[in-house]
């Protein structure tokens, strides 16, 4: 997948100042978790870094209905991020590969997440319950080719937490 980010902002009480990420943005970033680390320089040679996490999914479904409702997974490792409107959801479930069937699972203390997936027909869908037994949100998804897959996430954010 392209990656395209926004270079660290960098300021200095001097001019010359420039910044050096590794991938950098534009780059071809593989399935699953990447960290890109920067380098900052000012005119003098001094330098200062930092570093984050751009985590990249093979499998979108997005409701027929409401297009804020995205679930965006790992099929080979189950991290996953819900957005139900402007909640969104941070885990890593289970993957369960049969044919052209993907059966993603999740079932933490807090929530219960069934995702089915059908590559042969590119249909999905979603149940998240949160608590479990409480009914949050539901995607139905008849064509998974066709999504926009737009589910912005906040910074800082961590996996399992929700605003």
């Amino acid at each position: 997948v392209v990656v395209n980010y926004p270079a660290p902002q960098v300021s200095d009480n001097c001019p010359g100042e420039s910044v050096v990420c590794v991938p950098p943005s534009g780059s071809c970033f593989g399935l699953g978790v990447t960290t890109v680390s920067c380098t900052a320089t000012d005119g003098s040679g001094n330098t200062a870094s930092c570093a984050f996490v751009v985590t990249t999914f093979d499998i979108c479904i997005q409701d027929n209905s409401d297009a804020s409702r995205v679930l965006l997974f790992n099929s080979l490792t189950g991290d996953y991020v819900f957005c139900c409107g402007v909640d969104k959801y941070f885990g890593k479930g289970t993957i369960k590969k049969q044919g052209s069937l993907i059966t993603l699972t999740h079932n933490p203390a807090d929530r219960r997440l069934l995702v089915n997936v059908n590559k042969a027909t590119n249909t999905g869908m979603a149940i998240l319950q949160a608590p479990p037994g409480s009914q949050v949100c539901v995607i139905t998804d008849s064509n998974i080719t066709n999504n926009a897959c737009n589910c912005v996430l906040p910074n800082n954010r961590r996996p399992g937490t929700t605003p």
